[in-house]
This record gives C-alpha cells, structure tokens and sequence, in this order.
C-alpha cells in the first residue's frame, strides 16, 4: 500500500519537473520573486529594525532616520516583489495550464476518444476547465513557495546561528520535533484511511 503511494508521489514529482521544463523561465523567474519577497525582504526588514532599535541605545553607527528610510525602502521593494510575483506566476500558471489542456486534448484526438469519452461530455469539459488550474496552483505554487521560504529558514537558522547558538537550537527544536511528529501520524492516518 506504501509502495502505490510512493510510486504516485513519484510519478507527480515527474510531472511537476516536466512543467517546470516546459515553463523554466517563468518558473525561475517565479522563484526569484517570491524569494525576494519571502525570505530577503523579512530578513532586511528584520535587522533594518534592529537598527533602528539599536541607534537608539547608541550601539550602532545606523542614525534613526537613516534606519526608518532603510524600512519605507525595503517595504517598497516588497510591492514592487509583490507585483514581480503576480506577473511571473500568472505567465507561468496561463503556460503550464494550455500544454496540460492541449495534451489532454491530443490524447483524445490520438484515439483515446476513437470509442467514445469514457465520461460525459459535460464532465469531460469541466475536466479541461478545471483540472490544469488545480494543479497549476496546488502542486506548482507549492513548489515556488517550497523553495523561496525553505531559503528564508535556512538564511534565517544561519543567522540565529550567528547571534545565538543555544537561543536557536532551544527555538528550532520543538519545531523539528512537531514536523517529524505531523509526518509520523500523517503517514499512519493515511494508511487507516486507505484500509478503511
């Protein structure tokens, strides 16, 4: 039963990395994005704050002023990533869906239909509406984000790391902890699900 389900996740992972062939430059372009977007924007963010709490208590050279326009400079650059994101992901999505829908469609016309569709042709139409978007957006988006936002934690753990390393390893612990417990008891009420 875990072998079928391995085997399908690996035959998605296949599928996903042919879009991402098909699609590469919207796709990294994508990627570049939401990685300013979600992980150098929070990090700039973050020590123009310390910064500016710092210039206060007069441990760092950074004036008030300059820190305050170092946070309306890094905020802007969020909507103008904001808007990156928007743009790449929409090109990316729209390309991803018309090869999904035109393959489909081939494969009807190569003799897939010489019988007949298997299903209604109203269900058959819903399919092409509605499948390559949910894709596009669950597995495809998921991946953007997968790869943006596991740089953030990396970059992020490095430079707690840097700060304080027994504040970061009492921090990280209890969340390394509930992931392998989530995936523990993912994978087993996947496996009552499936028996029952």
């Amino acid at each position: 039963m875990r072998r079928s389900g391995t085997k399908r996740q690996v035959k998605a992972a296949r599928c996903v990395g042919k879009l991402v062939r098909y699609t590469s430059g919207y796709f990294w372009a994508c990627v570049g994005a939401t990685t300013v977007e979600y992980c150098l924007v929070p990090l700039c963010l973050g020590l123009a704050t310390r910064a500016f709490f710092d210039s206060f208590t007069g441990t760092t050279e950074v004036g008030v002023w300059t820190a305050v326009a170092f946070i309306v400079a890094i905020q802007l650059s969020e909507v103008a990533a904001n808007l990156a994101v928007v743009r790449t992901w929409s090109g990316f999505s729209y390309k991803a869906q018309t090869l999904m829908q035109r393959n489909m469609f081939a494969g009807i016309l190569r003799g897939f239909g010489r019988h007949g569709l298997t299903v209604p042709p109203g269900d058959a139409l819903s399919r092409f509406r509605e499948d390559p978007p949910a894709i596009t957006q669950g597995s495809m988006d998921g991946v953007c984000d997968l790869i943006s936002r596991g740089t953030f934690a990396a970059v992020a753990a490095v430079l707690m790391w840097w700060i304080d390393p027994l504040l970061t390893v009492t921090a990280l612990a209890p969340i390394v902890v509930g992931a392998l417990v989530s995936d523990a008891l993912g994978s087993r009420s996947r496996a009552y699900g499936a028996a029952a």
